[in-house]
């Protein structure tokens, strides 16, 4: 079995730690609770585990389980472990771009109440509303990582909840909390890309005038600031941080050393180590050859010529 998650802890004494997986896991009741035990019988505060379903899928997967579900797979819902906690700076920093809202297609809510309502016998397919995309033309239901990689590095992503993986952007908004370790967050870290949580940040009355319209957002360790600028003051910020990232790859070495002084180095050190080379080699086969000379001539003074012959019948 393999599957992904986190394990993160709200409770400032840690009295009550979260496992999630992914909200988009299939994972059958039996197999999320043999990973949780798994899980709890690996780790020291395995009393204070419990399991936090991201998605309507994953409650139906422990209802599986039967009367003994909440025994055997303690849960906690995000509500509980995230009381009090509505704004979440992960990466701070300001940047300049295009609000994007991209639409949550696995929205757990939308699918339970479309459930219900096949259940109580509408036969008649729901309709899902047109969005529209950010140039403000109506689309289809799209799925929710191509509405992501449409984005580039204008956008500034207004996400309903956490997607599985972004390119690179201007910055990025969810609408749920994220965990300091998913992909994203690490991206959006690695990137220096201003990253924050907000719940249902899609209905913030700060965030959805300015849909589709340039920003500047700025990420602070206690709140976050947004408003509406022109595309040329973007266009003008991305240039100049262009300009400082090219500056900054002007690395100076140590004493000033210039370009010319380090080929002249090269050059001297590839003479000076071919010389020596060269000389190794001359000395070696020169060595090897007055050996060889040696040895012939002993060779031959003591085995091929006759004693009692001429000048070398002293041998």
């Amino acid at each position: 079995m393999l599957c992904s998650g986190d394990i993160e802890s709200r409770d400032r004494f840690y009295r009550t730690i979260g496992l999630t997986t992914s909200n988009r896991d299939t994972l059958r009741g039996e197999k999320i609770h043999e990973a949780f035990a798994q899980i709890k019988a690996s780790v020291f505060f395995g009393d204070k585990l419990r399991f936090r379903p991201l998605s309507e899928r994953h409650r139906e997967s422990l209802a599986t389980l039967g009367k003994e579900a909440e025994k055997l797979v303690p849960t906690i819902e995000s509500a509980v472990l995230f009381a009090g906690v509505k704004y979440q700076p992960l990466t701070v920093g300001a940047c300049y771009g295009r609000l994007t809202l991209i639409h949550n297609t696995n929205n757990a809510l939308q699918q339970k109440e479309e459930r219900e309502k096949n259940a109580e016998g509408e036969k008649e397919p729901t309709k899902t509303k047109s969005k529209k995309n950010r140039k403000g033309e109506d689309e289809g239901e799209e799925d929710e990582d191509a509405q992501v990689f449409k984005c580039g590095w204008n956008d500034i992503l207004l996400c309903e909840d956490v997607p599985n993986d972004i390119p690179v952007v201007a910055g990025l908004i969810t609408g749920q909390l994220q965990t300091p370790l998913c992909h994203v967050a690490l991206l959006c870290s690695n990137r220096w890309t201003p990253n924050m949580g907000l719940i249902e940040a899609w209905k913030d009355p700060r965030l959805t005038p300015l849909i589709g319209k340039w920003v500047r957002l700025t990420v602070d360790m206690q709140d976050f600031t947004i408003e509406e600028v022109t595309e040329e003051e973007t266009r003008q910020w991305q240039r100049e941080k262009i300009r400082a990232l090219r500056e900054g790859a002007d690395i100076e070495l140590p004493c000033n050393v210039e370009v010319f002084k380090l080929i002249l180095f090269s050059f001297a050190f590839f003479f000076f180590f071919s010389f020596f080379f060269s000389f190794f080699l001359f000395f070696f086969s020169f060595s090897f050859s007055f050996f060889l000379f040696l040895s012939l001539s002993v060779f031959f003074f003591t085995h091929l010529i006759p004693k009692g012959r001429g000048w070398a019948s002293h041998l």
